[in-house]
């Protein structure tokens, strides 16, 4: 990203998609639909840990792609 921290394409793309999803939950929240802002806001999670995953723990902690089953994106039910 803008600042060099974020680096592989896959990890951009996922914050990108948080991004977008962290907007999406301010304007509901603001337009008084709590319920559907905590949705987005959940969904927007889902993709900065897949970020934060992709970029820190798949290569230099963990070593393995993180599982399907751990912060599931929509992605993952395609």
């Amino acid at each position: 990203m803008q600042d060099g921290r974020i680096r592989k394409p896959a990890a951009v793309k996922q914050v990108r998609k948080a991004e977008m999803g962290f907007a999406e939950a301010l304007r509901l929240r603001d337009a008084g639909e709590a319920g559907e802002a905590a949705r987005a806001m959940a969904r927007a999670t889902a993709h900065w840990t897949r970020a934060t995953w992709i970029e820190f723990l798949e290569d230099d902690v963990i070593g393995v792609e993180q599982p399907p089953a751990y912060r599931p994106t929509q992605e993952d039910s395609d």
